[in-house]
């Protein structure tokens, strides 16, 4: 923009334009970094490829955006809800659904409660143990996401881990025994794998 006089509240000056840019004897512009705020101006004079304009509320910022057709012209943002959406997805919801059933159990000891439930009738041998601790998460899976119930089922089994040795293959058939569970029990109902 050539010879601009910036009086508060008014622009006055020369573009220098293509004839194309005009339609309707109003040329429309924009304010610098405010895509979508485009304003018509009244075109006082039309010359060679010169455009003499007026114009009220406009600062020395303004761009030529061109006539009514252009794309910034015709630009509206997209309303807020569009950006929402994908937090009001389902399975979104129903994962955070997952966790808060997770916390609220180990909160209120639920899942050692449950745990202790599922683990009496298979008794103290190891293999029975790993297969109790496959079926309560398998359980609990089905009613809850898969990544929820291990989440929650390791922290059930940490006090089992500890008291095993390093070297003890107790201890890998223990930690192994919640994912494979919860992928088991994931499978029977469509909210244990809430992605698929």
């Amino acid at each position: 923009m050539a010879g601009v006089s910036a009086v508060p509240g008014t622009v006055e000056g020369t573009w220098v334009v293509d004839a194309a840019s005009i339609s309707d004897g109003t040329v429309y512009t924009l304010e610098e970094g405010r895509l979508g705020k485009a304003v018509p101006v009244e075109v006082l004079e039309i010359g060679t490829e010169r455009v003499t304009f007026k114009a009220e509320g406009l600062s020395e910022a303004t761009l030529l955006a061109s006539d009514a057709t252009d794309w910034r012209v015709q630009y509206k943002p997209l309303p807020y809800k569009n950006f929402f959406n994908a937090l009001s997805n389902p399975v979104v919801i129903l994962f955070l659904a997952g966790f808060l059933l997770a916390g609220a159990s180990v909160k209120f000891d639920l899942d050692k409660t449950l745990t202790r439930f599922f683990l009496r009738p298979f008794g103290t041998r190891p293999a029975m143990i790993v297969l109790g601790l496959l079926l309560a998460t398998a359980t609990l899976s089905a009613f809850m996401s898969n990544t929820a119930t291990t989440a929650m089922m390791v922290t059930v089994i940490m006090p089992i881990i500890s008291q095993l040795k390093g070297d003890d293959p107790l201890r890998k058939a223990v930690a192994l025994a919640i994912p494979v569970g919860a992928n088991i029990g994931g499978i029977a109902t469509p909210i244990g794998t809430p992605p698929n």
